[in-house]
Formats: C-alpha cells, structure tokens, sequence
C-alpha cells in the first residue's frame, strides 16, 4: 500500500483493520460461530489466529479512525514504534490537525482519529520502506 492509497481512505472499517494489524501487529478476527458438544455451549473462533470467545461476539477491531479514545492508544504506539525519530502533532489555523514525522507533514485531516490512523499507517510504511 502506498502513502496516497491511504492517504484516499476514508475513516471507518477498512481504515481501522490496517492499523490493527500494520501498527499493532495483531490478528483482525473472522469470528465464526461454532458449537461445543462437550461443554454443550456455543462460541466463537478465528480461523486465522485460532482464538476463541465464549459468550456475546465481540467487536472485530476497534474503531482507531472514528474514536479519539482509542486512536491515544495508537498515537502511543506510534511513539514507542518511532523512538528514534521525531514526531509532532500541530494544529493550524483553521484547526485541522497536522502531523509530522522528522518535520515532514505525514497527514492534514478534519478529524484527529483519523489524521492519527493515517499517520501511524503511514510511518509504518516509510519505516518497513528504510529497512
């Protein structure tokens, strides 16, 4: 994927699963029904990762790209991932959220939630790109 590629998306599902597994490095569930006969009881599991869950089926990823309090904790992330490189978030006159990597504007958004999911995307690829 490329810088304009994401760039182009919009806030919502398929924004979120990338950076559940690009920034996070985590499985985005295929949750499906299945039924125990030795419990005699149902529960859900992912093909890809193996996991199960017993009881409600629960959300597949969060919504980084359209909660602020879950795009902190990619925000976080992206600090621990870029330790060694500078990284800002800026507010311009208009108030739309800016941010830079090593003085470089990665992503201009109206929303921060997405600004920050774009922007950890984005410092992904260019980090995977100098290796």
């Amino acid at each position: 994927m490329t810088k304009e590629e994401i760039l182009a998306m919009e806030a919502g599902k398929e924004l979120d699963k990338l950076v559940h597994q690009q920034v996070f490095q985590l499985c985005v569930h295929d949750w499906k029904l299945r039924y125990s006969k030795r419990n005699d009881n149902s529960y859900y599991y992912c093909p890809k990762c193996k996991d199960k869950f017993w009881g409600l089926m629960p959300e597949s990823t969060p919504r980084y790209s359209r909660d602020i309090s879950v795009a902190w904790q990619v925000l976080e992330k992206i600090k621990e991932l870029l330790s060694g490189h500078h990284f800002d978030i800026h507010f311009c006159s208009d108030g739309l959220p800016e941010f830079h990597i090593d003085g470089e504007v990665l992503v201009a958004t109206n929303e921060v939630p997405e600004a920050i999911s774009k922007a950890a995307l984005i410092a992904v690829l260019e980090t995977k790109n100098e290796k």
